[in-house]
């Protein structure tokens, strides 16, 4: 085999393998022959187009099949939502690790300005990303911003913030009932700052006698979140098409066993799937309406992959109802694809067993 012949068998590879095998000799003998006739330089143009037919035969769908279609926008659509999730746990993936229990107990010290009851928790969201939360008992004379100066004097870059006043209501009031008693005026601060792609909301709630403050930390988003998400959902989505493609041909030319089978098997993992990709698509949802306020709403950033996250959160079915169906969901697509390539190795293997 010349070098000519070996880079057009390469471009060739963009092509399906059954349409290689169909075609594929007669394609490189044509080819052969007008690159002599030539001077034996094929044009760079001519590569190109080969690479772009190639690609439009993956993308093709059998004529006259009707499921076919149903079958890859469904797919399309269903990797596109994993594909969000995959890019979005890329870009969770390149930021900053949140602090350990004692940074928290140290940073919420610093914020209360002393040595108290303190405690640290960390409650994992199917919406937002990572985040840590830590509370301290503080004096009644506490407020925001000898909390805010202490944390600029370690380098935190830190916001005016909002302070609040809640005072009693009247006994007659008719609000009473609904907002409950409130015996005590209260007075509430919030803040952010952020510092080494960590931002932290400091929130105190001061009455007479005593001041609650807490400090909640979670990861500041990085640039990359937006590209690698949109980026996973375009790949996800011509990932679907494209195995729908390729799985329908194959099961085009099976028995009729094997092509109810691998057809059954395929609807049911797109079934399967329909309630994850449903939840990153609404993650997907949160994350573009709060796009560039979640500083201003003061929370973590949402994400599209903490759909996975188990817990509590959902009305129905159990905590790990989404990661369950995702890899039941993927084990059915992975049977669906291997049964068509076991039909595929025995048809070359009785290929074999013939020549």
């Amino acid at each position: 085999m010349t070098g000519l012949e070996r880079r057009y068998r390469r471009l060739l590879l963009a092509y399906p393998g059954s349409y290689r095998r169909r075609h594929g000799d007669e394609i490189t003998t044509t080819l052969l022959e007008l690159a002599e006739a030539g001077g034996g330089r094929p044009p760079r143009r001519q590569a190109w187009q080969l690479l772009a037919g190639g690609l439009r035969q993956r993308f093709r769908l059998p004529a006259r099949r009707p499921l076919a279609w149903l079958g890859a926008v469904l797919a399309a659509v269903t990797l596109a939502a994993f594909g969000a999730a995959a890019g979005s746990w890329l870009a969770s993936a390149t930021q900053a690790g949140l602090p350990g229990d004692d940074s928290n107990l140290a940073l919420v010290t610093l914020v209360a300005g002393r040595d108290g009851e303190r405690a640290v928790t960390r409650s994992p969201s199917p919406w937002a990303g990572r985040d840590a939360f830590a509370t301290a008992r503080a004096g009644a004379d506490w407020t925001a911003e000898p909390a805010r100066q202490r944390l600029q004097a370690l380098g935190w870059h830190t916001e005016p913030g909002t302070v609040t006043t809640i005072r009693p209501l009247p006994d007659d009031s008719p609000l009473r009932d609904a907002l409950g008693p409130v015996s005590l005026p209260t007075t509430t601060y919030r803040f952010l700052a952020e510092r080494d792609g960590l931002t932290i909301q400091v929130f105190g709630s001061v009455r007479e006698g005593s001041a609650d403050v807490s400090v909640d930390v979670w990861p500041t988003a990085t640039p990359l979140r937006w590209p690698l998400v949109i980026a996973g959902l375009l790949a996800g989505a011509l990932a679907g098409w494209l195995v729908a493609a390729a799985l329908a041909y194959r099961l085009r030319a099976a028995g009729p066993a094997r092509r109810r089978a691998g057809t059954a098997l395929f609807a049911l993992g797109l079934v399967v799937l329909a309630a994850p990709a449903e939840a990153f698509f609404s993650n997907l949802a949160r994350m573009w309406r709060d796009h560039g306020r979640m500083g201003a709403n003061f929370g973590p950033e949402y994400t599209v992959h903490s759909a996975l996250t188990p817990g509590n959160f959902y009305t129905s079915g159990p905590p790990w109802l989404v990661l369950a169906l995702t890899v039941a969901g993927a084990s059915v697509l992975v049977a669906a694809i291997a049964l068509t390539l076991a039909r595929r190795a025995a048809g070359q293997a009785q290929v074999a067993v013939a020549g």
